[in-house]
């Protein structure tokens, strides 16, 4: 990292710098976390000076370089000779220290066979049946798409993970998929993104609601559509409205980890934000604890 006076000889912005660098590191997460650009722009990692064009700027590792450098976090053992054949030629600071590994995360949503008042209310979510179920996994554009014979398999899955994300998914996916396992879905690490929400606000929101004033984003089909889409055959827009949830979901997620709050719209539709303390490392070490 260098740090420079643009003015020949300086005038003293690096020296006071080295004194406060650690409260600069803080602000500089603040600002970046704070922008409501999604991939970096003026207000926070780009440049005008950018010879490169800020191409190989990325606002989400700047975020993971300034925790590091404030010591909230490590980073990998680059040192590897796999490491090096990529071009990472980082050492470690500390090579006693055990490498740390990546946690597992997993996106999740379903859509059922049959609605709610055709099984005799929500109460029986149960007889409802999966239809088609997605897992993404990581925060990039891993999917697997599971029909109902392939259930066995995601809960296979879902049981590798470090970390379930999804929407309302302990009340309503896990009571589908029980059904279908006499595994104990409570025992998954899950974080529930519609139970932090009732939680803090006493009332529930959809994903659909959430998305529309986080991300700008609304849903483009519901469950109802969904129900009908697999009783006609038509598996392509069936998976791809699942799939699209799954990724509302983590961007959600990724959104208020990040920035550390959610947008919704009151009664009044006043855009309200919603404080967001919560970091991954945590989410997972208190389910392992617990």
């Amino acid at each position: 990292m260098f740090i420079y006076d643009g003015y020949p000889g300086g005038i003293g912005l690096s020296a006071r710098g080295y004194d406060i660098i650690g409260p600069l590191l803080e602000k500089t997460r603040e600002l970046i976390a704070s922008c409501i650009c999604d991939q970096g722009c003026p207000a926070c990692i780009h440049s005008p000076k950018c010879g490169a064009g800020n191409k190989p700027l990325d606002k989400a590792a700047a975020l993971l370089i300034l925790r590091y450098l404030l010591g909230e976090m490590s980073l990998p053992d680059f040192s590897s000779r796999e490491g090096t054949a990529r071009g990472d030629h980082m050492p470690r600071l500390d090579p006693e220290a055990p490498e740390p590994q990546p946690l597992r995360i997993g996106f999740f949503d379903l859509e059922t066979q049959r609605l709610a008042d055709e099984v005799g209310g929500w109460q029986n979510k149960h007889l409802m049946r999966v239809s088609v179920a997605v897992l993404g996994r990581g925060f990039g554009e891993d999917y697997r798409v599971y029909r109902e014979d392939e259930l066995d398999q995601l809960i296979r899955d879902l049981q590798k993970l470090d970390l379930v994300v999804g929407f309302n998914i302990k009340s309503f996916d896990y009571s589908v998929l029980q059904a279908y396992s006499s595994f104990d879905f409570k025992k998954l690490p899950t974080f529930d993104i519609l139970e932090q929400i009732h939680r803090h606000l006493g009332f529930r929101l959809s994903l659909d609601h959430i998305a529309e004033h986080t991300l700008g984003e609304a849903k483009q089909a519901d469950g109802i559509q969904a129900v009908r889409w697999f009783r006609e055959g038509q598996w392509e827009p069936l998976i791809r409205y699942c799939r699209d949830d799954v990724r509302l979901t983590r961007d959600v997620f990724r959104h208020f980890l990040e920035k550390g709050y959610l947008v919704y719209a009151d009664r009044q539709g006043n855009r309200v934000r919603l404080p967001t303390p919560w970091k991954l490392e945590d989410l997972a070490g208190a389910h392992k604890k617990g």
